[in-house]
C-alpha cells in the first residue's frame, strides 16, 4: 500500500517536459564566418571522388560528387566527367590514384564576393586496363566554392561552382607562394 502511495505522490508532483527534436536552422552562413577547415574538407572529398578512382566504383563516386556541385561547375561536370570522362574510364580500364600533397594546400578568400578558392596540389598515377602505369603528372586542382541556405543534406550550405586542373610542378607552386609572401 504505502508504495502505491509512494508512487502517485511521484507522479502528481514529476514535471513532465517533452523536448522536441532541433529543426534545422534556417538561413545560411556566410563565406566569411565559416572556417578554412570547412572549405578544405569539402574541397578534399570532392577531388577524392573524382579523382582516385577504379572502373567498378567511379559511376557512383561520379554521383556522389554532384551533390557537392552547383552551377556552372554541375553543367560542366556533366558534360566532362560524366559523359566523355566515364566513358573513358570504362573503355580503356583505367584506374586512378590523387594524392595530396598536404603541404601546398591553400585556402584563399575573397570576402567582397562571397568564394572561397581552395588549391589542392597533389601527384596523379593512372593505370590502364591490365595494370600497365601511365607516367605519374604533378597536378593541381583549384575548386571554386560559396555558400548557399543550409539543409537537413548540406549542413555548411558549401557548393563548388568551378573546378580547375592545371599542370604545375610542386617547385612551381613553391616559387608561387613565395612571391605571394613577398608581395605582401
Amino acid at each position: 500500500f504505502l508504495a502505491l502511495v509512494g508512487f502517485v505522490l511521484v507522479f502528481i508532483t514529476a514535471d513532465i517536459s517533452i523536448e522536441p527534436p532541433e529543426n534545422p536552422q534556417p538561413g545560411m552562413y556566410s563565406v566569411k564566418y565559416l572556417p578554412d577547415g570547412e572549405f578544405r574538407k569539402a574541397a578534399t572529398e570532392l577531388i577524392n571522388l573524382i579523382a582516385t578512382y577504379q572502373p567498378g566504383s567511379v559511376l557512383n563516386q561520379f554521383n556522389k560528387a554532384r551533390e557537392f556541385l552547383w552551377e556552372p561547375a554541375l553543367s560542366e561536370f556533366e558534360e566532362v566527367m560524366m559523359e566523355r570522362e566515364y566513358m573513358t574510364i570504362q573503355n580503356t580500364h583505367r584506374s586512378q590514384v590523387f594524392l595530396i600533397n598536404e603541404d601546398l594546400v591553400r585556402v584563399q578568400r575573397f570576402p567582397a564576393r562571397d568564394i572561397v578558392v581552395v588549391r589542392l596540389p597533389g601527384t596523379q598515377q593512372a593505370l590502364i586496363g591490365n595494370g600497365r602505369p601511365l607516367e605519374s603528372k604533378e597536378i593541381v586542382y583549384y575548386i571554386k566554392m560559396t555558400t548557399i541556405p543550409r539543409s537537413a543534406y548540406n549542413e555548411s550550405g558549401i557548393v563548388v561552382i568551378d573546378i580547375r586542373m592545371k599542370n604545375q610542378t610542386t617547385e612551381d607552386l613553391k616559387k608561387l607562394d613565395q612571391q605571394e609572401r613577398m608581395l605582401g
